[in-house]
């Protein structure tokens, strides 16, 4: 079965173009692709609906349809909701269906409860919503077309886009070398005169400083020459423990030495360390007997009792 686009393609009634707007549109939106089309306003909605009878070989609707009330009952609402079938009319003792699709199974059971030949008829969508809404109390989508409101936003986004596309592909490209020249040689060349190739552009060499900064200091233009610089000279190696050991016996050895030669100076400066300096002299008793204690004992006590003796204050 050929699809509703290619059958409006075939027709004249659609471009290859509008068809891709209404498929993103549908993307977007939701819905079937008939309601987009309608929505976008790419096709009529007779031309829908005769190229929709012609898809699924069967009777079409279009228009503001009006539905029998007394025919409302006869279908239940749930089995109308959920099959999105409206009863139209009886005709010839056949009770004919607005649908957006054929369900044969579902019309036969319809056909079996109702007593009467279930005929559908297809209309577009948003058509059987609305029908829905009204006699059932359906709870659907309410769409741009609902309110006869033809949604430009989007389609002024996709004009743009497409517009973009368009200047993107007619920009041209950047100019190469050779034309680039050529523009220069125009522009800087004055006229009668042989184009020129345009200078190549070099990086900038390193500068020297100018001669005035040498000759006012006694030196010539030449750059100065730095001095030879020389490497450190290599450690020596750390000595081995054994001349370590040799070192610290040489060190004390002379130490002992200093130390004697220190002690035999003193000796002779200072008369006191001498021996007969520590010999007692005449009338004094000897250091360290028991007379030499008992005189220092009363010493200090003589000294304790002056130092308690008050303090008479005389005016």
């Amino acid at each position: 079965m050929a699809k509703i686009g290619e059958v409006l393609i075939r027709e004249g009634h659609l471009t290859p173009e509008g068809l891709e707007e209404a498929l993103d549109w549908q993307v977007l939106y939701g819905g079937r692709l008939g309601t987009n089309l309608l929505e976008l306003r790419l096709v009529g909605e007779e031309q829908l609906a005769r190229a929709l009878g012609k898809q699924l070989g069967a009777e079409v609707a279009w228009g503001e349809l009006q539905v029998d009330p007394s025919l409302v009952s006869s279908i239940p609402k749930h089995v109308a909701d959920r099959h999105e079938i409206v009863p139209w009319k009886v005709e010839k003792r056949r009770l004919k269906l607005l649908c957006c699709e054929i369900k044969v199974s579902e019309l036969d059971q319809l056909s079996y409860k109702t007593g009467r030949t279930c005929v559908p008829v297809i209309a577009p969508e948003f058509r059987v919503f609305q029908l829905l809404r009204m006699h059932y109390q359906a709870i659907r989508q309410m769409r741009a077309l609902d309110f006869g409101v033809v949604p430009e936003e989007g389609r002024r986004r996709k004009r743009k886009a497409k517009e973009v596309e368009k200047l993107a592909d007619t920009t041209p490209e950047l100019i190469d070398e050779g034309a680039f020249n050529e523009i220069y040689n125009r522009m800087v060349q004055p006229a009668g005169t042989p184009p020129q190739p345009a200078p190549p552009i070099t990086a900038p060499a390193a500068r020297e400083p100018a001669a005035s900064w040498y000759s006012h200091r006694g030196q010539s233009s030449r750059a100065p020459v730095l001095p030879h610089i020389q490497p450190p000279e290599p450690q020596p190696e750390e000595e081995k423990l054994e001349s370590l050991a040799q070192r610290a016996q040489e060190l004390t050895r002379k130490q002992e030495t200093l130390n004697k030669e220190h002690e035999s100076e003193s000796a002779k400066t200072d008369p006191q360390s001498s021996p007969e300096a520590s010999k007692p002299t005449d009338g004094e008793p000897p250091k360290g007997s028991e007379q030499q204690k008992n005189s220092e004992r009363n010493n200090a006590d003589r000294e304790r009792e002056r130092a308690e003796e008050p303090l008479h204050i005389v005016r």
